[in-house]
C-alpha cells in the first residue's frame, strides 16, 4: 500500500470557495456524503469530477470537527466484492448546492493492495483515518492513516484485548465533584454519582453506610380502630393507639395559666373553657360542700367546709374551689354558729389567717369540729 498525498480536485476547490463566499467556515462544518474506493487508474486528480472505476463505498464510521479540522473515521470491507480486487483509487464527495454531489478530493495507490473475495472466513476490512485541516481557501491539507486489512476475527480479538486492558485500570472516584446535567466522560459521569450519593446520605464520604436507609424510612400513615400505624420501606410498622395520648397529659388541677407544653386532658380543658366563659358575661356555679358562684363581672362567692377530726392537728390550708387573682373578704363560722370578719380575730377556739397568699385555718384544740370558709375574690 503506497497512498499519494491526497489532492482537492478543481470543482472542489470551487466548493470551498463558494462555502467562504457565503459566511462559512469551510472545515468546521465539512461533511462528506461518501467516501468511495475503485480499482481505476486516476492520472489527472486536479481535473477528475468521479473515480475512473468505483468498486463501492467505505463505512463512515465518525465525523469530529475541532480547532479548523475535520477527523472522519471509514472502514472499507470486501464483504459486497464479487472476485479478488485492486484498491487503487479513492474520493470524498461533497454536496455542492446548486451543483450536487461532487468529487472533493481523490487519492490514488502505485502499489496497491490485493485484496481477496469474500469466500469463507476470508473477509477482511481496513480503517482508514481523514485529517482535513484548514487555514484558507488556498492553504487546505488532507492527510491520512490506515490499519493493516484484518479479519472480523482479528478485529474482535484486538477490541477483546482492549477492553480487557480498559477492565484492569483502577480508578478512585472524587465524590468532591459538583454534578452538572452535561455530556462528559464516563469516570467524570461516576465521579458525580458518587457526589449525589454523599449528598443524599448525608456522610462526608460516599463510601459510608447512612444511619437510616430507604427501607427504614416509614413511607406510609394509616389511622383507624383508635391505632395509627407507620409503614417502613421494608414492609415493618410501628403501632402508636390513640388513647395512650391522654396519659401524656396535664392534670385537671393544673392552673390554668400553665404556660408548659404538656399535653392537655379534657378535663382541664373544660376547666379552661368555664374559667373563661366570664369574659363572654356567662356565669356560673357549683353548689355543694365545696361550692361557688361566678358573676359576669368577675366577682366570684367560694365556701370551703372542713371537718376536722381529732389528731389532725392545729394548721388546715384551704384549697379553694377555683383560682383566683384577689381576696375582697373573709367570712368564717364553725358549728357553734361563731363567725369572723376578715382578720385575725379568733372565733371560740378556731381563727384564720393568710399565710404567703393561702388561707389557712388555726385550731387551739385538736377535736372533732366543723368549719366554713366563706371567700369573696376576683377571679
Amino acid at each position: 500500500m503506497n497512498w499519494q498525498q491526497a489532492k482537492i480536485t478543481q470543482v472542489g476547490l470551487e466548493y470551498l470557495g463558494y462555502i467562504t463566499a457565503n459566511g462559512g467556515e469551510a472545515v468546521k462544518n465539512f461533511q462528506p456524503t461518501r467516501v468511495a474506493f475503485g480499482r481505476g487508474n486516476l492520472t489527472n486528480v486536479e481535473g477528475a469530477t468521479r473515480l475512473v472505476s468505483e468498486i463501492g463505498n467505505a463505512e463512515i464510521i465518525s465525523i469530529n470537527h475541532a480547532n479548523n479540522t475535520t477527523t472522519f473515521t471509514v472502514r472499507i470491507s470486501n464483504a459486497s466484492f464479487t472476485k479478488e480486487e485492486y484498491i487503487r483509487e479513492m474520493g470524498i464527495y461533497v454536496n455542492f448546492p446548486g451543483k450536487g454531489e461532487v468529487l472533493f478530493s481523490a487519492m490514488t495507490d502505485s502499489d496497491p493492495d490485493k485484496v481477496p473475495a469474500p469466500t469463507g472466513s476470508s473477509i477482511v476490512m481496513k480503517t482508514i483515518i481523514f485529517g482535513i485541516g484548514y487555514a484558507n481557501t488556498d492553504n487546505v491539507t488532507i492527510s491520512l492513516s490506515s490499519t493493516a486489512w484484518v479479519s472480523p476475527e482479528e478485529a474482535q480479538r484486538i477490541a477483546q484485548e482492549e477492553i480487557r486492558q480498559e477492565s484492569a485500570k483502577k480508578y478512585q472516584l472524587v465524590d468532591s465533584t459538583v454534578a452538572t446535567n452535561s455530556q462528559n466522560t464516563i469516570p467524570n459521569l461516576l465521579n458525580m454519582i458518587a457526589s449525589q450519593i454523599k449528598n443524599t446520605t448525608g456522610k462526608d464520604s460516599w463510601v459510608k453506610t447512612p444511619g437510616t436507609n430507604l427501607d427504614t424510612v416509614f413511607k406510609n400513615a394509616t389511622v383507624a380502630n383508635d391505632t395509627i400505624t407507620l409503614t417502613r420501606g421494608d414492609g415493618t410498622s410501628l403501632q402508636i393507639k390513640i388513647n395512650n395520648v391522654e396519659k401524656a397529659q396535664t392534670a385537671s388541677t393544673q392552673n390554668t395559666s400553665d404556660s408548659s407544653k404538656s399535653i392537655a386532658n379534657t378535663e382541664f380543658v373544660q376547666n379552661v373553657i368555664a374559667e373563661k366563659a366570664i369574659l363572654k358575661g356567662q356565669t356560673r356555679a357549683s353548689y355543694g360542700d365545696n361550692g361557688f358562684r361566678v358573676f359576669s363581672d368577675g366577682l366570684a362567692i367560694m365556701w370551703v367546709s372542713i371537718r376536722c377530726q381529732s389528731g389532725d392537728g392545729h394548721k388546715f390550708k384551704v384549697t379553694p374551689p377555683l383560682n383566683y387573682k384577689k381576696i375582697i373578704g373573709i367570712l368564717f363560722s364553725d358549728e357553734n354558729g361563731g363567725e369572723s370578719t376578715y382578720n385575725s380575730i379568733r372565733l371560740h377556739q378556731y381563727y384564720w389567717q393568710i399565710v404567703n397568699g393561702n388561707p389557712y385555718i388555726f385550731r387551739e384544740k385538736d377535736d372533732l369540729d366543723s368549719i366554713t370558709l366563706v371567700m369573696f375574690v376576683v377571679i
